[in-house]
């Protein structure tokens, strides 16, 4: 039972609005706003996963 609330929790899908106004990403407003589109939702995973990428990108 456990199991399936976490995985549940896992997978609660946030908005990008949702994540520009979250504390926890307070400093990456700016980044939030270039990387997320509006309309879609996404996971904590998948919007660390996607800050990581952004922030090891190679400046030209």
């Amino acid at each position: 039972m456990a199991t399936k609330a976490k995985e549940a929790a896992a997978e609660t899908k946030y908005s990008k609005q949702q994540f520009i106004s979250s504390k926890k990403y307070a400093g990456l407003r700016y980044a939030l706003e270039a990387i997320l589109e509006d309309g879609k939702t996404y996971t904590i995973t998948e919007v660390d996963t996607l800050l990581d990428r952004f922030m090891k990108g190679k400046v030209k």
